[in-house]
C-alpha cells in the first residue's frame, strides 16, 4: 500500500467533511442525540470552512491511498507567553485503513510542518472517551492529557 501525505485539494472536500463528522461522532454520546445533531451540523460547516484556509498557524494534511482520501490530521500553532506550542488537535483514519501505519505517517507529516514553524513544544489532544485514539497516541509515546504538554 502506497500512502501519500499531502495538503488537501478541492476534490477532497467530501471525504474530509465525512471524516471530520465521524471524528465528532466518536465523542458524542447517544444520550445527547439532539445536542449531537446540532454539533454534527456545526462540524460539517467547520470542515468546509477550514479545509482551504490559508493560515500559517494551522495545518490540515490528508492521507491518500489508491487515489482515495483515507484520513486526516489537523494541527495548530499557538503562543503561550514566549513559547510557541504545536498541537495536534485531531487525527482520523478510516476504520478500514487503521493499523496500517497511516496515522503514524499523518503525525510525522504534521510534526514536520510544526518543525518548520519552530515550535518549542508539541501537545496532542484526544477526544474524551475515545480509547482507540488515546491508545494510538500512547503508542507514539505522546500524551493525551490536554494539560500535560510534551516537551
Amino acid at each position: 500500500m502506497t500512502v501519500v501525505i499531502r495538503k488537501p485539494a478541492e476534490r477532497d472536500l467530501m471525504h474530509f467533511t465525512r471524516y471530520a463528522i465521524e471524528f465528532t461522532r466518536c465523542g458524542v454520546a447517544d444520550s445527547a442525540h439532539s445536542a449531537g445533531s446540532k454539533l454534527l451540523k456545526e462540524r460539517k460547516d467547520w470542515a468546509a470552512d477550514h479545509l482551504f484556509v490559508e493560515d500559517e498557524s494551522q495545518c490540515i494534511l490528508v492521507a491518500e491511498e489508491g487515489g482515495k482520501v483515507v484520513g486526516y490530521v489537523y494541527g495548530v500553532v499557538t503562543k503561550q507567553g514566549a513559547l510557541r506550542i504545536g498541537r495536534m488537535e485531531e487525527i482520523f483514519v478510516d476504520e478500514f485503513y487503521r493499523r496500517e501505519g497511516i496515522g503514524t505517517k499523518l503525525v510525522k507529516g504534521l510534526t514536520q510542518w510544526l518543525d518548520s514553524r519552530q515550535v518549542d513544544r508539541f501537545e496532542a489532544a484526544s477526544p474524551p472517551g475515545v480509547g482507540k485514539a488515546e491508545g494510538f497516541i500512547h503508542s507514539l509515546e505522546l500524551s493525551t492529557d490536554n494539560k500535560d504538554p510534551l516537551v
